[in-house]
């Protein structure tokens, strides 16, 4: 809040938007699941020119390391460069993944994939801020609207919202 007006225009409020990652939780995703320490290293070097939180979890969980060469990150998307000399893919399901797959459980994911070998996920977890439930139930018992916007996939912004205590929600966003 920078100016006195501010302050009397909240007053005049019905409505509390919070966005998912690092507000609601508190921002630390860590992985939960990995294929194997091979895996993760390699897709590690991808994660290494990236500062998404997932990456950042990716790249935390595989140790130290060097980054993939000629990697680049594509905005929305994820990161693609070459790891042991093969074409590779690091990020959201619609960019690494060539073809269907089954795994859809809501929890936040990033997929691995190389030229010619089967796609691999890694899974993480991002818990809810110690006060987040009560935050909001305040806000709703003093007669405020609450959603919540995520840049996630549906399943995981609305496995988070209902645990934060908040009906209205949109992810994707």
């Amino acid at each position: 809040v920078r100016s006195g007006d501010a302050l009397e225009r909240l007053s005049q409020i019905d409505t509390v938007v919070f966005d998912k990652t690092g507000t609601l939780t508190l921002g630390k995703p860590k992985l939960v699941s990995s294929p194997d320490d091979v895996t993760l290293s390699a897709a590690a070097s991808l994660a290494r020119v990236s500062r998404h939180p997932l990456s950042r979890a990716l790249v935390e969980a595989a140790g130290p390391g060097v980054a993939a060469s000629s990697a680049i990150e594509i905005a929305g998307e994820g990161v693609e460069g070459l790891v042991a000399r093969k074409r590779a893919w690091l990020g959201k399901r619609s960019f690494a993944v060539f073809g269907e797959v089954d795994a859809e459980d809501g929890a936040p994911e990033l997929w691995f994939a190389r030229e010619g070998e089967t796609p691999v996920r890694f899974v993480f977890a991002d818990a809810l801020r110690p006060d987040a439930v009560d935050a909001i139930a305040a806000l709703k018992a003093r007669g405020y609207e609450v959603e919540m916007l995520s840049g996630d996939r549906a399943a995981a912004a609305e496995a988070a919202a209902k645990a934060a205590g908040i009906d209205a929600w949109r992810a994707g966003v």
